[in-house]
């Protein structure tokens, strides 16, 4: 299982949000559509994950802004009210990044990106060995050479953690890598920062050596291989979109799909969701069309029905939510979608 989000994930009993106007409070929906408040949190929410505990089922993880520290705790109930624990754990910076959080098993590890008391001094990686209950500080870094963590994942055939922290300071690009579980850290290579620039996303697709991600920084989606540390970018100039990030790239039901934003000759941004069967072969699936939202769109989970739901912000700073039936492809002379009305590829 992997983390959605900070301000939101899903499990199986729906999704869950942190609401804009009451930070303290935590809402979840089984449709994305009707939303009922499920906590009031005595301080305001940072982040919620949701990762699996022991018994296969969803564990939800709140990071709470308590002053100088962050509070974390967990629930295995989905959210109800009088089940929330606190989890062992003292002296959080703050809470991880949108994908700044990943579970492997019973072992599940944090980067720390929002503060609990800005400005963030120290970066830290933090590792719990039981579903997400009691952690421990693995590496604590100064903000004089880290800013903050961006993404965290594992590789499965080489059994390597990987950790970015995306830094738009070329100094502070740093990629962190673990071969024992999470015990020790090094940098990825003696005399270089990092080989990626500013990950989004790791995505881990089961190959031997690659570890693939999208960035916003040094713009692609492509990979970086865990064996020679060399960075590919044969992806780049398939979904390269000239000073636009890529926020998300997630893997749904066999295909990939690239949040991003498109940019018009005129100025105009439109938050755009691009679909692929293979990494290699791109096509427009949603294109927002009505100037209000420009920011990439970031995606929360599916539902029991199967449909995608993205979440992002308008143009007056309100979160916005869309759901979307996936894409479904054949090979022809070319990719081909449906449902049709969705296919913008000759538009593009």
């Amino acid at each position: 299982g992997v983390a959605a989000s900070s301000t939101r994930c899903s499990d199986d009993a729906g999704i869950y949000a942190i609401s804009k106007a009451a930070t303290t409070e935590l809402w979840q929906s089984s449709d994305g559509t009707t939303w009922t408040k499920i906590h009031t949190f005595a301080n305001n929410l940072l982040g919620v994950f949701a990762v699996t505990n022991a018994a296969g089922h969803s564990r939800l993880l709140a990071f709470i802004d308590v002053g100088a520290d962050t509070d974390v705790q967990y629930n295995d109930n989905h959210g109800a009210t009088g089940d929330w624990q606190d989890c062992s754990t003292v002296n959080w910076t703050g809470s991880p990044f949108f994908q700044g959080l990943y579970q492997s098993g019973a072992t599940v590890i944090a980067g720390t990106y929002f503060p609990a008391v800005a400005p963030l001094t120290t970066s830290q990686i933090w590792r719990s060995l039981d579903y997400g209950v009691t952690w421990t500080k693995e590496l604590e870094i100064p903000d004089s050479a880290v800013s903050h963590f961006h993404s965290v994942a594992k590789h499965a055939v080489t059994g390597k953690w990987i950790i970015d922290t995306g830094d738009t300071d070329a100094a502070k690009q740093r990629t962190y890598v673990s071969s024992d579980g999470g015990d020790n850290w090094a940098l990825w290579h003696a005399t270089s920062c990092s080989p990626t620039g500013q990950v989004a996303k790791f995505f881990d697709l089961g190959h031997a050596t690659r570890m693939y991600f999208g960035s916003d920084h040094v713009l692609r989606v492509g990979f970086v291989d865990l064996t020679t540390w060399a960075t590919g970018t044969l992806v780049r100039t398939q979904i390269y979109v000239p000073g636009e990030p890529h926020w998300e790239v997630v893997q749904v039901g066999g295909l990939y799909y690239a949040g991003v934003q498109s940019t018009e000759a005129s100025g105009s941004r439109h938050a755009t969701i691009s679909v692929s069967p293979d990494l290699v072969e791109w096509a427009p699936y949603y294109r927002e069309t009505g100037n209000t939202i420009s920011v990439a769109c970031k995606y929360a989970g599916t539902d029991s029905t199967g449909k995608m739901h993205w979440m992002t912000v308008d143009s007056a700073g309100t979160t916005a939510h869309l759901v979307l039936t996936p894409a479904k492809t054949a090979y022809r002379s070319g990719l081909y979608l449906q449902p049709a009305k969705t296919n913008l590829a000759s538009q593009a």
